[in-house]
Parts: structure tokens; sequence; C-alpha cells
């Protein structure tokens, strides 16, 4: 019996990692790849009890755990990537990691080392090394805010001959990861913060009461967004170009009906893409959030901003007196943003560095700031577990210098 059970549990594992390849299995492979499930320790790849829960080729969302020894704790990072903002930009994106689990493999090292607030190390991560960490996986290209209901067919060459099919279904990814959590031991929780880098920084501001809506009454939650506080900012040049992406992006996608309640009722009609900036929705989050920003996001300096120095791969030694202006200027809107988010929210607390930077609670690009950047001498991690444990008063570190004021930033020169 032993013998034939082992053969044909083989068998299964077999035919599923035939069939189950998005994007040529049909509908009959999709069926079995949405009940694969990937047995490691690090990778649980759920079930589907539904076709709404999709990424965008047929291929089911999941996430990347690592079990702490605190049971009831958990820190659950929602993974970032950016954004796609027409048919054929997400086309692309769907046969990628970032639009397909079926290129997700047994294990992840998140944006490079699982470092920063989801270490195991103590003394990286002093507060919560032995909490659950949660890696979820971002397959929709908008925040997790997609919610269109139908299948969308897309052309997949040239000539307009072939269809391939789309789904924009992130809000019902991110309920059926809770829905797994939850059957998982989530459903015991008694600390649970969720956070997020970059566009998963941003879903952390979107999604926060959505998910606070699912945990039980009794415990503690808190949202942490980092790199998520994208500006709605014309370019140097004076033209719209984020907006218009991220507006586009919000009409594809039905991300009306995946973003915050609160932001969606007073933002309706030709103003409802305002939910998808966390500018916009933070007066309306009821979730207890903390702010992790570069003033001078590297990400926001390169793609809104449009700088032509100081950010990726680009010295600011080669920076106009008008181009050093200019960033000073974003940064000084920045800091106002801001200043003015934990103004509204006097329980709210921030980390906002005077640095060209682009995450700071969790390793990217190739740096870990979670326990090397400072405020005042304190540590982001430090300011982070005082605001969340309460073991002071002062609940921000937002810097009041210009750039490169902070010796820990990288200078780009």
């Amino acid at each position: 019996f032993f013998f034939f059970f082992f053969g044909f549990v083989v068998f299964l594992f077999l035919l599923f990692a035939i069939v189950g390849r998005c994007g040529h299995c049909g509908w009959l492979g999709a069926w079995f790849f949405g009940f694969r499930v990937v047995l490691c320790v690090f990778f649980v790849l759920f079930t589907l009890t539904h076709w709404n829960n999709l990424c965008k080729c047929l291929s089911p969302p999941g996430y990347f755990i690592r079990n702490g020894t605190s049971s009831t704790q958990w820190v659950i990072h929602l993974q970032g990537g950016g954004w796609c903002y027409n048919e054929q930009d997400c086309l692309g994106r769907s046969r990628s990691a970032l639009g397909s689990s079926t290129h997700w493999g047994p294990t992840t090292s998140c944006y490079g080392e699982c470092n920063g607030i989801l270490s195991d190390n103590s003394t990286i991560n002093p507060d919560f090394y032995t909490w659950n960490a949660i890696f979820v996986g971002y397959c929709d290209g908008g925040s997790f805010s997609g919610s269109v209901e139908e299948p969308v067919e897309v052309k997949d060459d040239t000539s307009g001959t072939t269809m391939t099919t789309l789904h924009f279904r992130g809000r019902a990814n991110l309920q059926a990861v809770f829905d797994h959590l939850f059957a998982n031991g989530l459903a015991s929780a008694t600390d649970v913060i969720l956070t997020g880098g970059s566009a998963g920084g941003l879903a952390t501001y979107l999604q926060a009461d959505f998910v606070g809506s699912l945990l039980p009454a009794k415990t503690k939650y808190r949202a942490l967004g980092d790199a998520g506080w994208f500006l709605d900012h014309p370019s140097m040049q004076g033209a719209p170009v984020y907006r218009t992406e991220m507006t586009t992006m919000h009409a594809l996608m039905n991300s009306s009906f995946g973003v915050n309640d609160g932001c969606r009722q007073a933002y309706p009609g030709a103003d409802a893409w305002k939910c998808v900036f966390a500018q916009y929705t933070w007066p309306f989050i009821k979730t207890n959030s903390f702010i992790a920003e570069g003033l001078y996001d590297s990400w926001q300096m390169r793609n809104i901003l449009k700088l032509p120095c100081g950010n990726y791969y680009h010295s600011m030694a080669g920076c106009s007196a008008q181009e050093n202006a200019t960033l000073k200027a974003y940064g000084d809107t920045m800091r106002a943003n801001i200043t003015h988010a934990l103004a509204l929210s006097p329980t709210a607390g921030a980390f906002a560095s005077a640095c060209i930077v682009h995450c700071q609670t969790i390793f990217n690009e190739n740096q870990d700031r979670w326990n090397a950047w400072h405020i005042d001498g304190l540590l982001v991690r430090q300011v982070f577990g005082d605001w969340y444990f309460g073991r002071s008063q002062a609940r921000a570190a937002v810097q009041a210098c210009d750039f490169p004021c902070n010796p820990d930033c990288q200078l780009f020169y």
C-alpha cells in the first residue's frame, strides 16, 4: 500500500509539473496547475478555490514563509516590482515572475537577501527575528488592487491574430493569501505587521484597512509602508507622466474596487485615480501606520522626476545647478507631504531620511539599511520598534536637512 501510495503521489506531481505551465496548457492544464502544491518547506503555493484567484496568466497566487519561534506573531511583506500601465505592458509582464507564479522558485531571496524586518538574525532584527515571516508574491501589476471580474483578451503579436488571456485579480489574490494563512495559524495571531516595499509599500497603504478587516479584533495590527509614498508630481520638464501612467493602470485594472473604501467614496468619478496614491489615501486609512521613505526616493528621481543624474548608475557629478535645485525641491515636497500626514494621524510613525534611496526596512539596492542607517543616532529598526512597542514618545524621525547631510546615504558621486 505504501509503495502504491508513493507511486501515485509521484505520478500526480509529474503530471502537474508537465501540464502546469501558464500559457501552454489551456483550461485542463490550468485546473491541474490550480490545484498544485509545491512540497517545499519554505514555499507554499496554495490551491485555488475559484477562478477569481489568479495571476495574470492562469497561475495561482502564493507566498513564501519562514516559520518563526513566536508562532502567534507575524510580519507579512507584500512584494514590490512596479506596475504595468497598458495591456501590452501587462502581457509582457505575464511572462515573468512578476506576472506568473510559474516563474517562482521553491525558495526566495526577496530582493537579494531576506534581511531587514524579515531577518531571523537577532543582531540585525532584535525586535522581530522570532516572528513568522511571510513574503507575498506579486503577480498582478497593480499593487494588489486589480478587480476585473472577467478575463481580458489581449493581442499577442503585431498582426493581432493571436490572443492571450490576462487576469487582473489583485484584490482577490490578496484575499486568497489571507484565507490560506488563516487556515495555517494566522487566525490565532496576537501581533501582525503588514509591510511591503516599493509597489508593495504602496499596496500596504492601499490594502491596510482591507487586511485589518480580516483579522480578529484582539490582534495588535500595524502597517509599515516602505518606499510606497510615490508622489503625484510632474517630471522636471513639467509633464504629468507618472500621474498619467497610474491613471491608466487604475482604469485598466478597475482598481476602484481594490483600494481603500474611504478614499473611493471621497473621490468618485473622474478623481477616482487619486486612490492609487498614498498621499490621497492616507487621510482615510484607519490602521495605525508607519511611513518609511527616502526624501529623494531613487526610483522616483528616475521615473517620476525624470532626473538624468543622481540616480541608478548616474553620478551626481554631472548635475547642473537647475537639476540640483529640482532635486532639492522634490525632497522639500516629500518632507512636507510626510509632515502633513503625521499631523493628520497623531499616532502614526515615520522614518524619512534625506537620502537618495528606495526601501529602508528590507535589503534592496545591494544594501541593508534596517540596521545601518540613522537619523539623529537612531537606526531605522530602532525608530520603528520604539513606535510599535511604545518604548518612546518620539514616534517619528523626519530629517530636516537636505541631501547629502546624512553620512549614511549613498552619494552617487
